[in-house]
């Protein structure tokens, strides 16, 4: 018999070749879950942790508190947790063909290229409440962590997922590092985790964390405000190794945070392999060192806190090995059957025959695999860790021990679906506005928006008087204008033109080329009857040395203009070429009012008069 030790990929070598050549091994490693195909591995015996069986237990976990939405996060560069990723989903979704709504959403990442951690948990924050991360590898020799998280679910109607493009973000980056954080190579990811977790999740869960880092992990929790009892911390222990694995405790001799970290581990949940060794395992391990320092093995003796249960395992691989060649001699079969004499253990041990070893009772599935139990821990109020639950392999269900309870900070383990929802849409917790308010800001954004308004307005206007004024429709070229031989002296001397002018000073003498014999003298000088654009115009000849124009001038040409009434004259423009300086008017060839009023040879009566001083007034 090959009793073996070794990774899983000298495990599946050794099982193919021994399978081969019949001969039976059995092994305290090999965890990937290849090893369950018998018709590969029919030789094959497994006594310690199996992928498989660790999924079970975290996932019964999630079960047994009632949680329906994960996202898993695991470090593909790790091979531990690269199997651990690919068991979780087989298994849950075999949970979820058994009618347990689970959702979840994976996301593998490579913890070698520094990948942006924050990113992959606000990713997760768009898609599930709880993240269940295989792993965050933190150095280059044998560490590993996992990271499990809660955070607020957002799930699509079609059961799709969207995801974002992985950022890498160089170690040291963090600009929301607190006090007493070390931001090194390998823990910065860390600190970027919790920082996230602050804003994307409801709830963190940190799976298989070495002891040292999930302390710093745990003390960056608790400087961004985890331990109120929505948080809940969850860390995978495969079997206890020290130098591997690190110590699960917040205390350090010396260190001043050893409070907040205290305060931070009662919201931790440690899942462990257990084995339950027997008083027998307590003197091997002690004959053990007690080898290594007489034979100083490697130039060293082997220190008691590196050996576990899987040490053990060994043993009691000899123990079986033994069991079955003697049952097998006793039934007078071969005993170098590899396939018998493990064909022999798997019975028996299915059939409830007791087989007790130094790590306890042995028992196997129909895999080869030993049926391991798992502790569920967590840190009392005294900063102790005690065994609150176990799962068993065997009925695959979590079993509370009794007198024993979870020490959560609120007395109960953090809401699957938080009271006000996953973003604070529950209508309880939905603030009312106060009518007031709503008034006051109606009435401030309507009042801002009048004044914007009228201010457009103002400006609008005022730009467009401006472009009115630069505008020369008022100019009328000379030429323009042509002059009938005869006049009508009745529509000439009825142009009612104020001898005043604005921007113009007036000269006498001056020269003038309008037709000498078109002019008819009025009482405010000379006017001309002209054709322009074939129309008839009255054409007032202004005597003035030099024609300037002002803006006021302007203003008022342009009031003139713009006054229209069927019973006034309307200006049409200006001929501003010296010597020949006019106002063009409207024609009028009834006459006026004036004419009118001055005709002494008609007589008006007084209501007639009041009816015309009437009409002009309105």
């Amino acid at each position: 018999m090959l009793d073996f030790s070794g990774c899983s990929a000298a495990v599946d070598i050794v099982g193919r070749l021994a399978s081969y050549w019949n001969i039976p091994v059995c092994t305290a490693a090999g965890v990937n879950d290849q090893f369950e195909d018998r018709s590969i591995y029919s030789t094959l015996l497994r006594l310690a942790l199996t992928i498989n069986t660790l999924g079970d237990a975290i996932t019964n976990v999630i079960k047994f508190f009632d949680w329906h939405h994960v996202v898993v996060l695991s470090d593909s560069s790790q091979t531990f947790f690269r199997q651990l990723h690919k068991a979780l989903s087989p298994i849950m979704r075999k949970f979820q063909r058994e009618g347990y709504e689970l959702n979840r959403f994976n996301r593998e990442f490579e913890s070698k290229k520094q990948p942006n951690y924050t990113n992959l948990l606000l990713e997760g924050r768009a898609h599930g409440r709880a993240r269940i991360p295989p792993a965050l590898v933190i150095d280059e020799v044998s560490r590993f962590d996992l990271v499990l998280c809660y955070g607020e679910w957002i799930r699509r109607p079609d059961r799709r997922w969207r995801s974002s493009p992985e950022v890498d973000c160089p170690a040291g980056s963090y600009r929301k590092s607190r006090p007493g954080l070390t931001a090194t190579k390998h823990h910065a990811p860390f600190t970027a985790v919790c920082i996230s977790g602050e804003f994307a999740a409801r709830t963190l869960f940190l799976l298989g964390v070495d002891g040292i880092v999930l302390r710093q992990i745990m003390l960056c929790a608790y400087d961004l405000g985890m331990g109120n009892g929505e948080y809940a911390f969850i860390a995978a222990k495969p079997y206890t190794n020290v130098r591997y694995f690190g110590e699960y405790t917040w205390n350090i001799v010396g260190d001043k945070r050893n409070e907040d970290a205290r305060k931070m581990y009662e919201q931790l949940v440690v899942i462990s392999l257990i084995m339950r060794p027997s008083r027998e395992y307590k003197k091997f391990v002690e004959k053990v060192v007690l080898k290594s320092k007489a034979e100083q093995i490697g130039g060293h003796a082997i220190d008691k806190s590196i050996i576990n249960e899987l040490l053990g395992g060994f043993y009691d691989c000899v123990q079986l090995y033994a069991w079955a060649v003697n049952k097998t001699l006793s039934e007078g079969k071969n005993p170098l059957d590899g396939k018998h004499l493990i064909n022999e253990i798997l019975k028996s041990t299915r059939k409830d025959v007791t087989i007790s070893g130094l790590t306890g009772m042995l028992q196997f599935n129909e895999h080869g695999d030993r049926m391991a139990e798992y502790a569920i821990q967590d840190f009392n109020a005294t900063g102790q860790m005690d065994i609150v639950a176990m799962y068993s392999s065997l009925n695959k269900t979590v079993t509370m021990l009794s007198n024993k309870s979870f020490s959560w900070v609120t007395g109960a383990p953090p809401r699957d679906v938080p009271i006000c929802g996953f973003l604070g849409e529950a209508p309880q917790c939905r603030e009312t506005d106060s009518p007031i308010l709503l008034i006051v800001i109606t009435v401030v954004t309507l009042a801002s928006f009048l004044a914007t308004a009228v201010i457009a307005l103002i400006f609008y206007r005022k730009m467009k008087l401006e472009t009115q004024l630069a505008n020369l429709w008022w100019h009328i070229k000379w030429d323009e204008i042509t002059y009938p031989d005869k006049q009508q002296r009745k529509s000439a001397t009825s142009l009612s033109i104020n001898g005043e002018n604005n921007g113009a000073t007036e000269a006498k003498g001056s020269p003038v080329r309008f037709p000498v014999d078109s002019g008819v003298p009025g009482r405010f000088g000379n006017v001309h009857i002209g054709i322009y654009k074939g129309m008839k115009v009255a054409v007032r000849q202004l005597r003035i040395c030099k024609f300037t124009t002002t803006r006021s001038f302007l203003l008022e040409l342009k009031q003139m203009h713009d006054l229209t009434h069927e019973n006034l004259v309307r200006l049409i423009g200006l001929t501003a070429e010296d010597p020949n300086v006019g106002v063009v008017m409207e024609y009028c060839p009834r006459g006026s009012l004036r004419d009118l009023v001055e005709n002494e040879s008609l007589r008006l009566d007084w209501t007639f008069r009041y009816s015309i001083i009437n009409d002009i007034v309105e």
